[in-house]
């Protein structure tokens, strides 16, 4: 969702959430053994997790990614969604606003 849109200064802020997914080899157990269970959610600090940084931020706040659960499968395979506040600069063609 975009919230803010700074024509002026080129800078777009915008409320996302963040999906990624991967496998862990270590993560991973026979659902057979544990009357079928696949997946559990534990907290993301459990887990390594992935240090995905915004190229083009705008700002010089660090805001770091709030405490959400993952999503464990059986497979080895985590998901992890944890929402963000972004402000990223951008290049801005205003010739035609509004469109």
């Amino acid at each position: 969702q975009i919230k803010d849109m700074d024509e002026r200064n080129q800078i777009l802020t915008a409320y996302l959430w963040i999906r990624q997914i991967w496998f862990d080899a270590y993560l991973k157990w026979d659902r057979d053994k544990y009357d079928g269970l696949d997946a559990i959610r534990i907290p993301s600090s459990s887990v390594w997790r992935p240090d995905i940084v915004l190229y083009n931020k705008a700002d010089d706040e660090s805001s770091g990614s709030m405490e959400t659960n993952v999503v464990l499968r059986y497979d080895g395979q985590i998901m992890w969604d944890s929402p963000a506040i972004t402000k990223s600069s951008c290049v801005v063609d205003v010739a035609y606003f509004p469109f």
